[in-house]
């Protein structure tokens, strides 16, 4: 019996070597498909921040904005996370638009527009009311 297991041995001749051989190669491409997504995944992350930060500067320039009393043409506001200059670009009706260049400490950069509708004095409603009962 200890013949025949040992002269089944020799002649294989790498029968079992393809099948070893495309297996390895399948775990080795899972790997590195898993490394690359890794890397995008990371990628995808450090947008998602900058984006996050940009909407961030944009949200703290707009609160500050309707904080000041007379708004300049141009004004620069610096937060920690980078600085946002805002300058007005023109008046339609009672509404003000302003362009707003935020920019990051990492180097984003992002342009938007704020509409802020001006305040109605009381007395301007009351005229407008009394013209309507007229």
């Amino acid at each position: 019996m200890k013949k025949n297991s040992q002269l089944n041995r020799k002649n294989e001749c790498g029968y079992v070597f393809p099948y070893v051989l495309f297996i390895i190669a399948l775990i080795f491409m899972l790997l590195l498909h898993e490394i690359e997504n890794y890397e995008i995944n990371q990628k995808i992350a450090m947008t998602d921040m900058e984006q996050y930060r940009l909407k961030t500067l944009y949200r703290m320039a707009d609160d500050k904005l309707d904080l000041l009393e007379s708004i300049p043409d141009q004004t620069d506001f610096t937060f920690p996370d980078g600085e946002v200059k805002i300058t007005h670009h023109s008046m339609i009706d009672n509404t003000n638009y302003y362009k707003t260049e935020i920019t990051t400490n990492d180097g984003s950069y992002q342009i938007k527009f704020i509409q802020k509708e001006l305040p109605v004095k009381n007395e301007q409603i009351i005229y407008k009311e009394l013209d309507k009962i007229k």
